[in-house]
C-alpha cells in the first residue's frame, strides 16, 4: 500500500474521479416512472461507491464527494450516512438550500 498523508491518513497517489449518475436521470421513458427520494438516492449512490471502492483493493482511495444541485442534496445525505463503508475524506457541494420554488414538487420545502 502507498504511504498515507500525514493528514488524511488516505495513499498518496494521483487523483481519480468516478461519474455517477443518480437513479432516475438521464430521464428517459422508463427512468421517469422511478424518481427514488433523496434519501433512496443516496444510498443507492453510497452502493455504488462501495463495491467501485472494494474493486481497487489495496490501492483504495480515500473518498471526496462533490455535488450541485440536486446531485449535491444526495451528497449531503450521503455524507451523513452512519453506515458507510468506505473513507470520506470530504464533501463539496453548490447549489443546494431547503427551499424549492413554489409550486415545483408541490411544497416550497425539501
Amino acid at each position: 500500500m502507498p504511504p498515507a498523508d500525514d493528514r488524511s491518513g488516505c495513499p498518496k497517489r494521483r487523483p481519480e474521479a468516478l461519474a455517477l449518475t443518480r437513479p432516475g436521470h438521464p430521464a428517459d421513458e422508463q427512468s421517469t416512472q422511478w424518481q427514488p427520494p433523496f434519501a433512496e438516492t443516496a444510498a443507492i449512490i453510497a452502493e455504488a461507491i462501495a463495491d467501485a471502492w472494494q474493486r481497487l483493493g489495496e490501492e483504495r482511495p480515500c473518498i471526496a464527494l462533490l455535488g450541485h444541485s440536486i446531485g449535491g442534496a444526495t451528497a449531503v445525505h450521503i455524507a451523513a450516512a452512519q453506515t458507510l463503508t468506505w473513507p470520506l475524506l470530504g464533501l463539496t457541494v453548490s447549489g443546494v438550500g431547503d427551499v424549492i420554488a413554489p409550486g415545483v414538487c408541490g411544497s416550497s420545502r425539501i
